[in-house]
């Protein structure tokens, strides 16, 4: 992987961004000074697998029914 020294006040997010797709590093500095590192996401490889668990998770019969004002107010 490549890395980048970009300064702060020179750039804008979509560069940043373009500059990542291709596998670069990003450290972003101020002044030559190192301020944070942005770094490309992994992407997941293969396939997801649908309906892997199936029945591993039963949801209550409540799931979708809207919680009492008293939990929205703290008295719970």
């Amino acid at each position: 992987m490549v890395t980048k020294r970009i300064d702060i006040h020179s750039t804008d997010l979509s560069t940043l961004l373009a500059e990542m797709a291709d596998d670069t590093e990003i450290l972003l500095v101020d002044a030559d000074k190192p301020v944070a590192r942005l770094v490309p996401v992994e992407r997941t490889r293969g396939k997801r697998t649908p309906d892997l668990h199936p029945g591993a998770f039963t949801p209550a019969d409540d799931f979708d029914d809207p919680l009492p004002d008293t939990f929205w107010l703290g008295e719970e």
